[in-house]
Parts: structure tokens; sequence; C-alpha cells
């Protein structure tokens, strides 16, 4: 690869001087790429249109509730009713929101019978499980805690 100028005027560039020629263009062209536009792999970005809903993590937990009621666990429609449901497992009434009453009354029962749906806690958050998937979180039930979620979500409060 120790071609003079005057063999190249002559000969022209051999094989061997375009192929090295060609590999640190390369090169160089993905040290460019990589520079200015970043590692794809390190942060990958999210391509939203003007119209699709902007996704964003919040770290307020009332804001993380809301969010988590706003489709039934049960059906995955929009939730219309809120109440309070039972776990056995810790004795304590929590409060969900589902799109009808029969969705309580399955969600319930499998509470009480060791079903599909469980509640725990998790990070100092209850959560209600759907085949050990999060379904929602679900706070305690209280007077002020079933106003605070009835209110955000405009949901009924379902009383039996």
């Amino acid at each position: 690869m120790t071609e003079t100028i005057e063999n190249i005027k002559t000969e022209g560039i051999s094989n061997d001087m375009m192929i090295f020629i060609c590999v640190c263009l390369l090169i160089i062209s993905i040290y460019i790429c990589y520079y200015y536009l970043g590692n794809p792999y390190s942060n990958p970005k999210k391509e939203t249109n003007q119209t699709d809903k902007e996704e964003t993590v919040s770290n307020d937990p009332l804001e993380m509730i809301i969010s988590s009621q706003q489709n039934c666990p049960v059906m995955g429609g929009e939730t219309k009713l809120s109440a309070c449901v039972k776990s056995p497992d810790y004795n304590s009434a929590f409060i969900v929101s589902v799109c009808c009453e029969n969705c309580i009354g399955e969600i319930q029962n499998s509470l009480n019978n060791g079903g599909i749906y469980k509640i725990d806690e998790e990070n100092n958050m209850n959560i209600l499980y759907k085949n050990n998937q999060i379904a929602q979180i679900v706070p305690m039930c209280s007077e002020e805690n079933v106003k605070l979620i009835t209110e955000n979500l405009n949901t009924k409060i379902y009383r039996n």
C-alpha cells in the first residue's frame, strides 16, 4: 500500500487501495452517525404524532392510581363504577374501578376463592393483579379515597 502519486497518475488506484479507502470512509461515516445521532441502543426514543397521547411517567401516586383505574381490569372498557372489594388476605377493602356490576362480582369472587385476581402490596402501593399481571393500583377503601377516585374518574359509587 505504498503507492506513490506518480504510480497513481500512471496506473490508477489499485484494488487494495480502493478497498482501503472505502473501509476508511465507512468507518468515518459510522462514527459521524454515532456521534451526531447517538447510540440507538442506549435510549430508544418513541416516535409520537401530534394526535397521539403523550405518555409520561409520573411519580405522583394519585396520578398513577387514576391512570391505572381508567380501564376495567375484567373487560378492558372504560370504567363507570368504583367499588370497595374485600381482600381476605389482608382483611381490608380496596377501591377498584370497573365498567359494570358483573365485573365487581367477578373480582370479589376471585379474591374470595383464590382465583385469577389477587391484591398484593408492592412499593408501598396496593396492586390488583390479574393472572400475575398488574391490573390496577387500588388504594385502601375510605370515604376520602372513594371521593377522590370517583371525582377524578367521574365514576359512580357502587353500593350493594
